[in-house]
């Protein structure tokens, strides 16, 4: 039988910059009832599709086959998990056939303890699902190059890590990008006014980004320069009272002038 509907609810660590954020949320279903505030942390959803159909255009899924619920919009900051859950209006995590029969996860899978989740630079879980579904969404996305650089900097270089998709470069703050960017891995940028920038590149898929990941650098002013100025020491030197004869210009261990009286 196909799949005419699913409760279920999310878990994730939506700390600012760290772990694993939703930005957005994507329903491929034909109905939903969301709980308040979702997709945030600890809340749930329940989704169904019209018969015939049920999940996407195509035709139903078979026994063994896979019902795409929706798809979220999201990025990791640091290696994180999202975790599927019992949904907490209707506190249970279940999956409803095409012929009415409603499987409470786990309870129906004896052995399976644990609902799944998808890693993000870690590795995922899906202990009651299809085999070559278990693994990890780890595209290893990271942006290279200075954290701090000098105001009016020029050629100042970062590059990304490959990753899957198209690679689409962004720039906030104090800096401006140095010729093209699109699908480049490695950018140019000139730094404006002290304060800062953030380099940003995101890897794109056909129906989601799948690696977002960023570089802050603190623009710096110039270490001013100063002028070396050469000053010519004049002294002073005194002469006894006495003719000078030009023939006496000459060195003389005791007189310090360097010249010869003829006194």
């Amino acid at each position: 039988e196909g799949i005419s509907a699913s409760s279920f609810g999310i878990d994730y660590d939506a700390a600012l910059q760290s772990g694993v954020d939703i930005y957005n949320w994507s329903l491929c279903g034909d109905a939903e009832l969301p709980s308040p505030g979702w997709p945030a942390p600890g809340t749930g959803n329940t989704i169904s599709f019209t018969t015939p159909v049920h999940c996407q255009t195509g035709g139903n899924p078979t026994v063994g086959g896979v019902a795409v619920l929706g798809y979220f919009y999201c990025a990791a900051y640091t290696p994180g998990t999202l975790r599927i859950t019992r949904n907490p209006v209707t506190r249970a995590a279940s999956v409803t056939n095409c012929a009415g029969a409603i499987d409470f996860i786990p309870v129906s899978f004896g052995i399976c303890q644990r609902f799944g989740s998808v890693g993000f630079g870690m590795t995922g879980d899906n202990p009651c699902g299809r085999e070559n579904l278990h693994g990890t969404c780890q595209f290893n996305c990271a942006v290279t190059g200075p954290i701090e650089v000098l105001s009016g900097q020029t050629g100042i270089e970062y590059s990304a890590v490959p990753g899957a998709g198209q690679l689409t470069w962004s720039i906030v703050g104090n800096g401006t990008f140095e010729g093209p960017t699109a699908d480049q891995l490695t950018v140019h940028v000139t730094a404006g006014a002290p304060g800062q920038y953030t380099v940003k590149a995101l890897f794109t898929g056909t129906l989601f980004p799948l690696s977002y990941c960023e570089r802050t650098a603190t623009v710096n002013d110039p270490v001013p320069v100063l002028p070396v100025t050469w000053t010519r020491l004049k002294a002073l030197v005194p002469f006894r009272s006495g003719s000078l004869r030009i023939d006496d210009l000459s060195a003389d261990p005791t007189n310090d002038t360097g010249l010869r009286d003829s006194h």
